[in-house]
């Protein structure tokens, strides 16, 4: 390893003190701690290993390589197609839906932002279950004054009791309920079944599915070809985590073509750049690529998961996508301090407790990354958790360059 791979991330950046920021979620990223929100020192990216986020840990098909970098100077400058109807064809065919159901946004983001907060119009409380994807609570809560109640799942070991959440909703008289399945940050994912289950009893009640990582159990298992059926529900896709594409913010909504109507009326020309929608639909045509990507996942985060769960006291809990929550009760650590410990050692991984616990300084998220960097982050997970017993080096003192070299 160069010289100017073995530099610490020595502490959490603070935050500008001098000057006012909006109020926002917290998200991963950290990663531009190093390299610079400029992109300045990209030669440094091979220095931390960024679990904090979860973007594809592989590269895009190499036919969406191909496609892009032979045309990147044209599609750099010019405009893209006014509304991206190439993409949504693309969308429709992979998918077994309409062109005319679908919305499309900058990422899925941008939808959580645009269209959530008019599909679950009302003056009720909205329910969602916790831990979840931490925006829907902002969004709905700071910027649009909805109450938000949580039905915690941590108690039972993140397992969502459809009978239950029926129950809860109903005993609460909710406007809507918003569900992350799979669930981000948890791992855990209801099968078709159970969703449609969950839609019978819901009764017509406005219900947004977040179906970002449903490709991880089988796109089989998505209830996008349902909206018409179920004109209450509003699924959110990304077309950005699971085909590797996350820097190119293409997501995409889909309910019954009479309610998309409205909002696609509302979405911005050029929504989609020329760069992602190229992208966009050549990964659409690779679908063989990422489907081995998938196994290839799983492998990885199961070999993952039973070398961790070898550390005396650390609990990995069981998870059907790209992550895994690691379990600190036994360890002796507060989430936040062995989040601040994994960083100082240049591993970035999630503190999770904003995101809707009863516990709220017991998990951290690791993200499944390729072979090489599981092997570094298993030891210097191992390190840290055995650290409380029996230090093996000082918290001042970095592990990168003993475990990398």
């Amino acid at each position: 390893m160069s010289k100017s791979n073995k530099t610490p991330l020595t502490s959490p950046p603070s935050p500008d003190s001098t000057r006012e920021e909006p109020k926002t979620c917290p998200h991963g990223g950290r990663v531009y701690d190093t390299i610079g929100q400029d992109f300045s020192q990209l030669d440094r990216r091979p220095e931390v290993l960024a679990a904090d986020v979860l973007d594809a840990w592989y590269p895009p098909a190499p036919s969406v390589i191909e496609r892009v970098s032979e045309n990147l100077t044209w599609a750099a400058r010019t405009s893209p197609p006014l509304h991206a109807g190439g993409l949504k064809e693309a969308i429709a065919s992979s998918r077994g839906i309409e062109t005319s159901q679908i919305i499309l946004g900058c990422g899925s983001s941008d939808l959580i932002f645009r269209v959530v907060p008019k599909f679950l119009k009302g003056t009720g409380p909205i329910v969602i279950p916790q831990p979840s994807y931490a925006e829907y609570r902002h969004v709905l809560t700071n910027l649009h004054g909805r109450e938000v109640l949580p039905f915690y799942t941590d108690q039972a070991d993140f397992v969502l009791d459809v009978d239950a959440l029926v129950a809860f909703a109903t005993s609460v008289n909710a406007a809507g309920i918003c569900l992350v399945n799979p669930c981000n940050p948890t791992g855990f994912a209801l099968r078709k079944a159970e969703m449609v289950r969950l839609l019978d009893a819901v009764a017509g009640t406005p219900i947004v599915v977040d179906e970002t990582y449903i490709d991880y159990i089988g796109k089989e298992n998505s209830i996008e070809t349902l909206v018409e059926e179920y004109p209450n529900l509003l699924i959110l896709k990304s077309v950005s985590k699971f085909y590797a594409l996350s820097g190119m913010r293409i997501g995409y909504a889909v309910t019954a073509a009479e309610t998309a109507l409205a909002f696609q009326m509302e979405t911005p020309p050029y929504i989609v750049s020329t760069l992602a929608q190229m992208a966009g639909i050549a990964a659409f045509e690779a679908e063989d690529y990422y489907l081995e990507r998938v196994q290839e996942t799983h492998r990885l985060r199961e070999r993952f998961a039973a070398a961790l769960s070898d550390v005396p006291g650390l609990r990995v809990i069981p998870s059907n996508i790209n992550c895994m929550l690691l379990d600190l009760k036994d360890t002796g650590w507060k989430a936040a301090d062995f989040w601040t410990a994994l960083y100082k050692r240049n591993l970035l991984s999630r503190d999770i407790g904003h995101q809707g616990l009863t516990e709220s300084d017991r998990y951290v998220r690791v993200a499944v990354l390729g072979s090489e960097d599981i092997e570094r982050m298993t030891a210097i997970i191992s390190e840290v958790v055995l650290s409380k017993v029996s230090p093996l080096k000082s918290e001042s003192e970095p592990l990168v360059e003993s475990l990398c070299a």
